[in-house]
């Protein structure tokens, strides 16, 4: 068994499948390469961003494992890491291989689990190689292990998530980290994918509280670093870790709706000058409250108005009421900073004449809002 974080909890839990896969043994560059046919499945390469993306959320699930609504229980890890980065930047790793039988034994120990009290929560997490055809279709280690029936080491992912919908675990979260583009010799094929799961058609109501999340449209790329956890996966730590949390009660909270609403404004804070289309998909139900964070981050812009008196500006920004100013000396661009979420009142002022002193005292909230001081 591949549980890496295994604990006891009296009542409602968390429980999340990790999946990361970057070695493809039986394709180019694996440790088995066979000949595969181009036509059939395309271009596929060997991955260092998938196992990193996978090790990086487990982490993370652990490292708050206290803070989801339901405490979390257990992680199931599976990971595949390239051959040019074996520990997938853990030293020591032991991983257990993300083949498609050790994914079809986890998936049923996982679901297991989330099917045992109707206010548990339900985590899965895949990155790796991802095609579609009418479904998606993700890549375990072996796939092509077989070149004639390939699709042997893949699962349909869409088929399986409609298969866990009637699972007790009212809260369900299912993210995927993987492209969705199609050959044109598969759209000539009729390609037969195996789901982890079999849809019950006499029980088959939707969850209560559902986020699915891809990090590509179709036909479209995930994007990533090599030897980084990727864009997607980046963006969707973030937003659960408080950059998407909204105030209420006091608490700091992340909603399953906001999640998927605002991933964008997070992503965009992880690569602000993207230079390449992705556009995440969502679909949720009703939002339900997954996490209480602690107060997050907020990123703040600060301009003047008209844009020549950021050049001239002494800004300063304080959160309300007994913060400790933060200053800046203009110089020319818009004052960029990051701040806890919160009242703050900013300010700018003028040594010499030309320009009117402004202020302004405002909430800001995750994950990014913006300050313009009309100076002139």
């Amino acid at each position: 068994m591949s549980l890496v974080f295994d604990r006891n909890v009296a009542g409602p839990a968390a429980h999340a499948l990790v999946i990361g896969v970057g070695h493809y043994r039986f394709l180019s560059g694996g440790a088995d390469e066979k000949v595969q046919s181009i036509q059939q499945i395309g271009i596929l390469k060997q991955l260092t961003s998938p196992p990193r993306s996978a090790v990086a959320f487990s982490d993370w699930l652990i490292q708050r494992a206290d803070n989801w609504r339901a405490p979390l229980a257990t992680v199931e890890l599976l990971v595949s890491p390239a051959q040019v980065d074996p520990d997938a930047g853990t030293p020591n790793a032991n991983f257990e291989a993300a083949t498609i039988a050790n994914i079809r034994r986890a998936y049923t120990d996982w679901k297991a689990r989330c099917d045992a009290d109707e206010d548990n929560i339900a985590v899965f997490f895949h990155s790796g190689h991802g095609v579609e055809k009418g479904e998606h279709f993700l890549l375990a280690e072996d796939f092509g292990e077989q070149p004639l029936t390939p699709w042997l080491g893949a699962f349909d992912f869409d088929s399986t998530r409609r298969a866990f919908h009637p699972t007790k675990s009212n809260t369900q979260c299912f993210f995927v980290d993987a492209c969705r583009k199609v050959t044109s010799r598969m759209l000539q094929q009729k390609i037969a994918v195996l789901p982890l799961d079999t849809v019950n058609l006499t029980d088959s109501a939707d969850c209560q509280f559902d986020l699915t999340m891809k990090a590509s449209a179709s036909n479209e790329a995930a994007h990533g670093e090599p030897l980084k956890p990727s864009f997607f996966t980046q963006a969707l730590q973030m937003a659960l870790d408080g950059g998407v949390a909204s105030k209420s009660g006091g608490k700091w909270l992340v909603k399953s709706g906001q999640v998927s609403a605002r991933i964008y404004d997070v992503l965009g804070l992880i690569k602000e000058d993207q230079n390449f289309p992705q556009r995440c998909t969502s679909h949720v139900s009703d939002s339900a409250v997954l996490l209480e964070t602690p107060t997050p981050n907020v990123s703040l812009t600060v301009k003047c108005i008209p844009p020549a008196a950021n050049a001239d500006a002494q800004l300063s920004c304080k959160k309300e009421p007994d913060g400790v100013p933060k200053n800046h000396a203009g110089n020319g661009a818009p004052w960029n900073l990051d701040v806890e979420a919160g009242i703050y009142t900013v300010k700018a002022d003028f040594p010499t004449n030309g320009f009117t002193p402004a202020s302004d005292l405002d909430s800001h909230n995750p994950p990014r809002d913006s300050v313009e001081l009309d100076c002139s």
